[in-house]
């Protein structure tokens, strides 16, 4: 069998578990208009179901169940790479708001999270207090309440590295 390698490859749109499915023609079978527009925010927050995290989720039993946001980024942008997400930016997790949402790699994802430790402004006073004091990174780890491997990390450019 022969495999066209130019031919364009079709969007895997992922769902909330392990099957993918590549046909973006299946879009359309999903009701994405079920929200109300908060009108302070901007936001348009599902009215569907919310997934136990409280991101907006669409489907079936049967067809597997989807995020919301992505779908809608999917439908009125375009597909999306393995490894990028569609952001909230509006920190809502049931807003499916295209103008809210914005395209981050995983790591980008995880940074801008409710759990990070750190950002990009403490990031740069980590290297810079490095830099100038040699400041043992146990030490640095403990002021910033992070592990003295991760400052090592950081400070070492393996993790958190600019442009990324």
């Amino acid at each position: 069998m022969m495999v066209d390698v130019d031919a364009p490859t079709q969007p895997v749109l992922r769902y909330h578990g392990n099957r993918s499915f590549r046909d973006p023609g299946d879009l359309s079978k999903y009701n994405l208009s079920r929200y109300r527009v908060d009108p302070v925010t901007g936001c348009h927050v599902w009215l569907g179901a919310l997934h136990e995290k409280g991101y907006a989720i669409v489907g079936t039993n049967r067809s597997g169940t989807f995020r919301a946001a992505r779908l809608v980024y999917m439908r009125d942008v375009g597909p999306l790479e393995p490894g990028e997400y569609p952001d909230h930016t509006c920190r809502n997790r049931a807003c499916i708001n295209r103008a809210h949402l914005e395209r981050v790699t995983n790591a980008e994802n995880t940074r801008r999270g409710a759990k990070a430790k750190l950002n990009w402004k403490k990031l740069r006073a980590i290297r810079a207090e490095y830099a100038k004091k040699k400041t043992p990174f146990r030490k640095l780890g403990k002021k910033h309440g992070v592990s003295g491997p991760c400052i090592s990390n950081i400070v070492n450019n393996k993790r958190w590295i600019e442009g990324t």
